[in-house]
Formats: structure tokens, sequence, C-alpha cells
């Protein structure tokens, strides 16, 4: 059998992830002097509250030993592994997961840079899970990874440039003067990266925006489709996003889920997300 593992900043229902034994191995948040699990010893609320009351919060990957002691719980059942993790560009962590396969076993693990953030991870991991399901030995599923990646588009609003200018982790960030007022940038991931794709003026603006820019794309595309709604502590707004997008469309699968606090770190409270993965009929 092959078992998949995936990170913590990696979005799916928390049903589906015990429903299909897939193992989590935690990012960490460090507050103050404690290094915290994304998840696990801090819930992604926890981090968000911290965060208004103007802590400064900060984000590592996990550790060596996190991903060997996975490892090797799961190969001595007699299963493979396919690990699905935060793209490579972004964090650490595929190179960690690299060097635990490097102690552990190279013949029986497999490493899947996704390229993605959040509900990205979270649709690659899915569809792995459902091709095994359908019996492909590891090779195979992994020759239709990039074929799986290409298929997905993630969309986000940030609230404010305020944490994601400090985290530096958007480079087109970094060019914006931080004192203009009620700045919303778009962001899309492109190339393993979130990327600047539009800046509008207003919150209402803002979710206006990203709402037609999935509509549109789920137009152009015009195949079938699963959707995910993601946000960093934004119930209200992420509500009425998906309310709007699932009145006009209808997905073969949907689920809403908050960031965990890996991500939400760089991206700020009221973030929101929204992930679209294309199906192929071939695949």
């Amino acid at each position: 059998m092959i078992r998949v593992v995936i990170d913590s900043s990696c979005d799916l229902p928390d049903e589906f992830i015990k429903e299909k034994r897939i193992e989590v191995v935690p990012l960490y948040l460090r507050v103050g002097n404690k290094f915290l699990r994304d998840r696990m010893d801090i819930i992604p609320q926890e981090s968000f509250d911290l965060m208004r009351k103007g802590y400064k919060l900060f984000t590592s990957q996990p550790t060596v030993s996190d991903f060997t002691r996975v490892y090797k719980k799961i190969l001595s059942a007699g299963d493979e592994i396919i690990t699905v993790l935060i793209t490579g560009k972004g964090s650490g962590t595929v190179n960690v997961a690299r060097i635990a396969m490097e102690e552990v076993s190279k013949d029986r693990i497999s490493i899947v840079d996704s390229t993605q953030i959040s509900g990205g991870i979270g649709f690659v991991a899915k569809k792995i899970v459902s091709l095994i399901e359908q019996g492909l030995p590891r090779e195979k599923i992994l020759s239709l990874v990039d074929r799986i990646i290409s298929n997905i588009h993630l969309f986000i609003a940030l609230d404010t440039i305020k944490f994601t200018y400090a985290g530096g982790r958007v480079n087109d960030i970094k060019n914006f003067v931080t004192t203009v007022l009620n700045i919303k940038p778009i962001l899309i991931m492109r190339d393993g990266l979130p990327r600047l794709l539009r800046v509008v003026r207003g919150r209402k603006k803002s979710l206006k925006f990203i709402t037609n820019l999935v509509l549109n794309k789920i137009k152009e595309e015009s195949k079938k489709f699963e959707i995910a709604f993601l946000h960093a502590d934004s119930y209200e707004d992420v509500s009425k996003v998906r309310e709007e997008i699932l009145s006009r469309v209808k997905p073969e699968f949907e689920f809403t889920k908050i960031i965990g606090s890996a991500l939400g770190v760089h991206a700020g409270p009221g973030a929101l997300g929204v992930c679209i993965y294309f199906r192929e009929e071939e695949l």
C-alpha cells in the first residue's frame, strides 16, 4: 500500500485527512522563546489573535527527525510513501524531507514539491490519494504529478500588506509604499511563488474582484472542477465569497478551511483565498 504524508500548511478537510490515513508533519511557529507545532500546540485562531495584539510571530520548517519518525512508522507496516509538500521556493521543508528520505529509505519514499501552498497542496495530495485508490503504482503516480499541478489555480486577497511585506515572501509587495492606505493586493500562485496580480482599494472591491476572477477562470476552462475556500480568520467574508460563487457554478467537491498558523503569519489576519482544481477525464 502507498501512504501519503503532508505538512501542516496543506489544507484539506480534517475528516478527509483522517479517513484516508494521511500523516501530517507540522511546521513550527515561534512565539517569543517557544517553538510551537502548527495545528498541534497552537491552533490558527490563537495565532491570528496574537498577531492582532501586535505579537511578532516567526515560522520554521519541520526537523529531519519529524519526518524520519513518521517515515519509520509507515515503513514498519510494509507500506510505501509519497510525501506532498509546500513549495520548495518558499520553504526549506522539501529539502528537510529529502534528507530524511536519504536516512530512512530512498527506494520506498518519494518527495513531491507541490509548488503550491494551502489548498493547492491539498488538491495535489487529494488527487494522489485517488490515484492510489485506483491501484496505480508509485512510479506512475509520480509521472502524473506535473499534470495535476498544472490544473491548480490559487488566488489570494490580502486584507493588509503589513505581514507579507515584513516576511518578504512576495517580492512584488516590496515595491509598494506601505503608508498608502487601504491597499488590497490580489495574488496568484505562479511558478512556485505568490505573485502580485492586481491592486485594488478597499475590502469590498477586493472580494468582488477575486469572486469575478474565479468565476471567469471557471468559465474559461469549461471543465469539471473542485474548489476550496480558504481564510485567515475571515469567516464572514469567506462565507460571502463562497455563497456568491456557488450560486453560479457547481463544483464536484468543495470545502472551506481556516489556514494554518505557519502560512497565516505571512498572509496576515483577514486574508482570503480560493483554489480551483480542474479535473482531466483521463487522469
